[in-house]
């Protein structure tokens, strides 16, 4: 079985996108308030849903603990909490490295592994999945064309990761824009959904997008002009299965935020659409 699997990746990764995507039956389109904004309303009255978005600072209490996967008294708490809530959960897991020295590379594989696991067991109605993990975010590589070698060694980069592809329920890729082409940020997301559909065929892929990018270095950050994040959840929305948008760490809610009134705009005209 895992030859078989395999050899149907190398199949996979010749198809084209859109060769891909008219064989992916449409699910209805989601987007999530996956926001950290103080003093934001209840945005489900706009048409968001809740998600549940489970950091590293509510699984340890040291750095120091994170070396290892959750006590499982933990995570038992966090995945009910959450099979009550939204019933889904994405797991934002950043400290363990899936490149580099091979070893360490097998290491965070079975610790991603047994960490879903565990949560999958707690609650099996759960929905759960790694933010940003599968695939892996390669800004560069994924935007060199498929030919490219470096863009095959991203793929095959992200084949060792299809055991932890394998356990998600849900593939959540990030689309955060890092630069002001537009163009390439639009390449880069369409082959980052288009690696999520290869890695784990028929399950939803629900993107990360940001209404903001950092400038000097991430030392402030500032919001995408409106025309350009509106390019972005066009682009989520003819390729993905749906939005979590983030944000709003330590910033206050403002209702006239352009980025939001184009939200808004969004909403609406892809109300009932699939």
């Amino acid at each position: 079985m895992k030859n078989f699997k395999a050899i149907a990746m190398i199949i996979f990764s010749t198809v084209t996108y859109a060769q891909i995507r008219t064989t992916i039956p449409r699910r209805e389109f989601v987007v999530f308030d996956g926001t950290l904004y103080i003093g934001k309303p209840n945005l489900s009255q706009f048409g968001l849903k809740p998600i549940t978005i489970v950091y590293s600072s509510s699984m340890w209490g040291t750095s120091s603990e994170r070396r290892n996967p959750p006590d499982e008294g933990t995570i038992r708490t966090i995945a009910m909490q959450a099979s009550k809530s939204a019933g889904i959960a994405v797991l934002d897991i950043e400290n363990w490295p899936l490149s580099g020295n091979p070893s360490a590379v097998a290491d965070s594989i079975s610790k991603y592994r047994r960490t879903i696991q565990l949560f999958k067991q707690a609650a099996p109605s759960l929905k759960v999945g790694y933010y940003g993990v599968v695939p892996a975010r390669n800004y560069w590589d994924a935007i060199r064309g498929r030919s490219s070698p470096k863009y095959k060694a991203w793929q095959a980069a992200d084949n060792g990761l299809a055991s932890i592809a394998d356990l998600a329920d849900i593939l959540f890729p990030s689309l955060y824009t890092f630069y002001k082409d537009q163009n390439g940020w639009q390449k880069y997301a369409i082959e980052q959904i288009a690696e999520a559909r290869r890695l784990a065929p028929g399950k939803p892929v629900y993107v990360f997008l940001w209404p903001q990018y950092e400038v000097s270095g991430g030392a402030t950050v500032q919001d995408l002009p409106p025309d350009a994040w509106r390019t972005e959840l066009e682009t989520a929305r003819k390729y993905a299965d749906g939005i979590v948008i983030w944000g709003g760490w330590h910033q206050a809610w403002i209702a006239n935020a352009p980025w939001w009134l184009e939200t808004q705009r969004f909403l609406r005209e892809n109300s009932g659409s699939k």
